[in-house]
Parts: structure tokens; C-alpha cells; sequence
């Protein structure tokens, strides 16, 4: 069987959300290796989750979960990821 890729989406934002006790909101722009502007990448955003949650294991917060979120604009080939 012949499997065809689709069209390749270009990230347009890339943003994190917190929902960490008393809001804080720790930097976490060193480890997140996904930016606005390049191609959306699956396995990039797997290691910028793994990244952040051991970081955040650094930190004190042991069993934090991210859940990327993905909104996909079809007529521009773009996504917004939140994390």
C-alpha cells in the first residue's frame, strides 16, 4: 500500500499555559524547542513535553501533565499549539 503525506503546517504561535498551584508560571522557554515560524514537527513537540516536565521535576513539581492543545487553520496551513 502507498501511503501519502499531507500538506506540511507551518506553527504560528506557540504559547503555555500554567495551571500550576498559586498561578505560578515558571520560564520554561529554554527547554521548549518548538518556535513560531517552523514546520509543525510531532516529534519535536514530544521532546519539548519531555523536557518541560522534567524541568518542572527540577522545580518541585513532580507529577505535572501537558497536554498539548492544536488548532489548526486549514486555509493557511498553519497551527497554534498551546501547551
Amino acid at each position: 500500500f502507498v501511503v501519502e503525506e499531507g500538506p506540511k503546517y507551518d506553527l504560528a504561535t506557540v504559547n503555555v499555559e500554567s495551571q500550576l498551584k498559586n498561578g505560578e508560571k515558571p520560564d520554561l522557554s529554554h527547554v521548549i524547542t518548538t518556535r513560531a515560524g517552523e514546520n509543525y514537527d510531532a516529534s519535536a513537540v514530544e521532546y519539548s513535553i519531555d523536557a518541560m516536565t522534567k524541568e518542572l521535576g527540577n522545580l518541585g513539581y513532580a507529577f505535572v501533565q501537558i497536554d498539548p492543545k492544536l488548532a489548526r487553520n486549514k486555509d493557511r496551513n498553519t497551527v497554534d499549539l498551546t501547551y
